[in-house]
């Protein structure tokens, strides 16, 4: 903006009307005689005109960026005609006059009161718009009301006092904590503000001296090993057991050994693995880093004997808050002594015992096989097949057994030939028909028997330890002995296979054609579920259940297991792990 300034009188070139809206001077003359432009003159130049015997006056608003049209046929612009006396830049109610060229005396910049209005006053209430920079701060009384300036001293004074203090949710004043009020935890301090941390304080505080060091971080990735000055124990410092682990290096008896980090005492508990660097000839001690030579003891405060410790052997010895008892030593020591103390048996006869297949332990003491072959199953009686389960053979013309990892009967060439396995008998007072048995064996049928030749075989529990007549080997034939299981049979002339689950109760029998759940030359699994509680006998193959059966249930004391039959040229293997659970 332009300063105010003042300027030669003008005349006016041009007729004005009392409308007219353009300003002609006869020239635009500077105090230098240079024509006046608008970086020299106000935007807005107050402007005015009188007559020359100074007896009609109107003031006028102009574009000062026109003010060179003042002298051209352009004409500078007029804002504003006619106003007020007293100031205001709005038309007011003055006349507007008609103004003769060469005659009007033309005022620019003139002392008009709308230009003194926008002069700052010392004494009069002002409004300024606008923004005003200073190039110093000014001076302000002390401010009285909410809308005052304040100065900087009064700021000072005031911010503090009426701030609120800080808390979680609210900006405000707080105190600085020292290391003790760290410490301590406080958490306002003497002007009732909240405390708050200063890096220098913390570091004078318990929470920096808790920091870990170096070494104990490094310790914590797992890159060192524990010392004295490195408390953390890592993972794999754990199964270093740098702490507890020590070789001997010292002659027979007085061992010692050093460890990482060094104890400080000796403390009741405290264990050591040792690598013993020589045999012992009789009682010894240890110096763990020497804190004392201690003794070495077994099964308590028993000293040690010659060759306890063997040399290259790794121990451990545990401090009973007297003595380094060295671990497992007397445990062979004492049971060996207890079994030859107890009885009159010699080292040859323990040997002879134990020498497996050979052993003549029966020359000793004997042995009933049912009695190994039958066990307590959770009070439960239990038959457990092997190749030495006690079963009676029964081998006819030509018919061979062979007991190994898996029973093969092979049922001879003749027509009255019947190869077969049975129990003795198990029932009596406490097992019989009216018990619930499960019975589980795998089987295979390898070889067919012969086509002229009808026959039948069981695998089962029966009374009786002949096998099922020829007539068993087609679904309408009948065996009433009281048994309970599967009946495999070939039919003369046809080459067909067939298995019946199969029960009667001495008089009648319950028979249903299962073949179709097995494969003949293949491996098969069976299980006989019988529940006599509830009158039923269910059977498997292979896992699936091929019958239910609930009439004609066996009663009564006299059970057996039996395999076999009499079809000749036929081939059975049983696996010998087979298993019959009797449930009282």
């Amino acid at each position: 903006m332009a300063k105010v300034r003042t300027i030669p009188t003008k005349i006016l070139n041009q007729r004005l009307t009392s409308t007219g809206t353009k300003l002609f001077l006869s020239d635009i003359d500077d105090w230098d005689g240079v024509d006046l432009t608008s970086s020299v003159v106000p935007a807005l130049m107050y402007v005015t005109l009188r007559n020359s015997n100074r007896t009609q006056l109107e003031i006028i608003e102009v574009d000062g960026t026109t003010i060179a049209d003042a002298i051209t046929s352009t004409g500078a612009t007029i804002n504003k005609r006619a106003l007020g006396y007293e100031g205001g830049t709005t038309t007011a109610t003055e006349t507007a006059y008609e103004w003769n060229d060469n005659e009007t005396y033309v005022e620019l910049c003139s002392d008009t009161p709308q230009i003194l209005e926008n002069m700052l006053d010392k004494d009069r209430a002002q409004t300024v718009t606008g923004v005003k920079t200073f190039s110093a701060s000014p001076i302000a009384p002390t401010p009285t009301t909410a809308t005052q300036v304040a100065i900087k001293s009064y700021v000072d004074g005031v911010a503090l006092v009426s701030a609120p203090d800080m808390d979680l949710t609210t900006k405000g004043v707080g105190e600085e904590a020292t290391a003790a009020e760290i410490n301590a935890g406080t958490q306002t301090g003497g002007t009732s503000a909240q405390l708050v941390v200063n890096p220098k304080y913390l570091k004078d505080s318990i929470y920096y001296t808790q920091l870990p060091t170096a070494d104990q971080k490094a310790a914590l990735a797992g890159t060192t090993t524990p010392s004295a000055s490195n408390l953390f124990i890592t993972q794999s410092d754990l199964q270093k057991s740098d702490e507890i682990y020590s070789a001997d290096a010292e002659a027979s008896d007085t061992y010692a050994i050093t460890t990482s980090p060094a104890i400080a005492a000796y403390a009741t508990g405290m264990a050591f693995r040792v690598k013993f660097n020589t045999a012992n000839t009789g009682a010894a001690t240890i110096n763990v880093d020497a804190k004392g030579a201690k003794n070495i003891t077994k099964a308590g405060a028993t000293a040690l004997a010659t060759g306890d410790i063997l040399a290259g052997q790794v121990g451990t010895i545990v401090y009973d808050g007297t003595q380094f008892q060295l671990q497992g030593v007397s445990l062979y020591e004492a049971e060996a002594g207890a079994v030859f103390a107890a009885t009159d048996i010699t080292g040859a006869e323990l040997e002879t015992l134990s020498s497996g297949e050979t052993s003549n332990a029966d020359t000793k003491h004997t042995h009933s096989l049912g009695a190994i072959a039958k066990g307590s199953y959770n009070g439960d009686f239990l038959f457990i097949g092997s190749k030495d389960d006690g079963l009676t053979e029964s081998i006819d013309t030509n018919g061979t057994i062979t007991r190994n990892f898996m029973t093969t009967i092979i049922v001879g060439s003749g027509n009255t030939a019947g190869t077969k396995l049975w129990s003795a008998n198990f029932g009596g007072t406490e097992y019989d028909w009216d018990n619930k048995y499960t019975f589980y064996f795998s089987a295979i049928q390898t070889t067919k028997g012969a086509d002229n030749r009808t026959g039948a075989g069981f695998w089962g529990l029966s009374d009786d330890t002949n096998t099922p007549p020829d007539s068993e080997s087609t679904p309408t034939g009948a065996w009433i002995v009281r048994h309970a299981g599967f009946i495999r049979s070939h039919k003369a002339n046809s080459g067909e296979y067939y298995v019946f689950a199969s029960n009667a109760d001495g008089s009648t029998q319950t028979k249903t054609d299962v073949s179709a759940g097995a494969t003949f030359t293949n491996w098969n699994n069976f299980k006989i579920d019988f529940i006599n509680t509830t009158g039923t006998i269910k059977y498997y193959i292979n896992d699936v259940l091929v019958a239910t059966h609930t009439t004609n249930i066996p009663t009564g004391d006299v059970t057996r297991i039996q395999f076999g039959g009499d079809t000749p040229y036929c081939t059975d293997t049983i696996q010998n792990n087979y298993q019959l659970v009797a449930t009282r």
